[in-house]
């Protein structure tokens, strides 16, 4: 089985080489989806292990979501931050609304987040590092 914690390490690559890169933005958006999902399939994996997913065969993100929940409430909350900021990173790729003086004619994004893809790059890091040693606490106390 695939050690979904290397995507940590590739998104912690990918972050380190997007200052120096042609497309930084791209490797800084790539990266915070390496760090959701490292922490996605962590996450799913940890309640399909401890019986804590009502139907095994669900895969959806809301179905994990829902299961680690039902174990720690503030996990289930950074990995769904997790999860708005890789949205965020792949499909809001328009300027953000302090950026956009003419609506008419521009798309915006209206999301809270911060409109330097840097920085959410940051915040995810910390989210993942954050979410990935909670996990790893809740495996070494799994009876």
């Amino acid at each position: 089985m695939f050690d979904t914690s290397a995507l940590i390490d590739v998104g912690k690559e990918l972050e380190r080489l997007a200052p120096s890169n042609v497309y930084p933005e791209a490797m800084y958006r790539s990266s915070i989806g390496r760090y959701y999902y490292a922490c996605y399939h962590a996450s799913k994996s940890l309640c399909i292990r401890n019986a804590d997913w009502d139907n095994k065969d669900k895969s959806s993100h809301k179905a994990v979501a829902s299961a680690l929940r039902k174990k720690n409430r503030f996990l289930a909350s950074m990995l769904d931050d997790l999860r708005l900021l890789r949205e965020h990173a792949d499909y809001h790729v328009w300027r953000c609304k302090e950026l956009v003086t003419d609506d008419r004619h521009h798309p915006r994004c209206d999301c809270d987040w911060d409109p330097d893809t840097r920085s959410n790059c940051a915040k995810a890091s910390n989210i993942a590092k954050w979410i990935a040693d909670e996990l790893k606490k809740s495996r070494s106390q799994a009876p």
